[in-house]
């Protein structure tokens, strides 16, 4: 019924158009390498302006989703992709894992193991406290059942405790929680992986199969970086970076 539109053809056939260019194409590629991010700081980047991700624009420009894809935001500034992307390794290369940091770090992972392994015990303590428990009370059906005569209910809970009797020794000889074990570098050695680590993350970026891999490495070290505008940052706004690793070692030091 042409009287009942409400677009014309016109547009019809240009919004069919833009949805067709915004699909992904079919590709045998598993999903796992689908999902994988192209170009190392895909997702990381926030204008400080609007708050949308900067992606990639051109060949080697970062520009405000918010701006180029949706006319929303006012921020036009474009960021080269290759001095941005060595400025961020080379801080994370160098500067986010301090001695200072190393030595945080060392303090709430042996905090965290020693916590883990007396959870394990005070669970084994539980389990042990109850046996004793339940064997005392085995003990006193039987005396019951030899003094007078077994009836149902005697049988009935008799039953019950030898089968939790059994359960428990289970738990004992086989527990269901490992006693976690590991040992933290001596801060010097940490920080001389870490910054190993992080520059053979550098040289792979040169190679195309490895870049997506190392791209989802970068994202579990880095939350977010915001940049700011042409006219720098906006109201309410300022330079951020979470660093998801470093998170640990400041829960000490956050401030208020």
């Amino acid at each position: 019924m042409p009287n009942l539109r409400i677009v014309n053809d016109s547009q019809w056939s240009a919004v069919q158009a833009q949805i067709t260019r915004r699909l992904r194409p079919s590709t045998n590629v598993p999903v796992a390498r689908q999902n994988r991010k192209k170009h190392l700081l895909s997702g990381l980047i926030m204008c400080s302006c609007c708050g949308s991700a900067y992606t990639i624009s051109g060949k080697d420009y970062y520009r405000c989703a918010g701006q180029k894809e949706r006319g929303t935001c006012s921020n036009t500034v474009s960021v080269r992709k290759g001095p941005l992307e060595t400025a961020t390794l080379s801080i994370l290369q160098h500067r986010l894992l301090t001695g200072d940091h190393a030595r945080l770090f060392a303090e709430e992972f042996k905090r965290e193991m020693a916590q883990l392994i007396s959870t394990s015990a005070d669970h084994d303590q539980l389990v042990i406290d109850r046996l004793a428990v339940v064997t005392r009370e085995i003990d006193a059906l039987a005396a019951n059942m030899l003094a007078a005569v077994a009836s149902p209910t005697l049988l009935k809970l008799l039953s019950e405790r030898e089968t939790e009797k059994a359960r428990l020794e289970g738990q004992l000889h086989t527990p269901t929680t490992a006693v976690p074990s590991a040992k933290v570098l001596p801060h010097p050695a940490l920080l001389q992986l870490f910054e190993e680590k992080v520059g053979r993350l550098r040289e792979t970026l040169d190679t195309e199969a490895a870049r997506g891999e190392s791209a989802e490495i970068l994202a579990t070290l880095i939350e977010r970086d915001d940049l700011p505008g042409r006219h720098g940052w906006s109201r309410g706004r300022g330079p951020r970076k979470g660093r998801r690793f470093a998170s640990v070692c400041h829960k000490r030091q956050r401030r208020p």
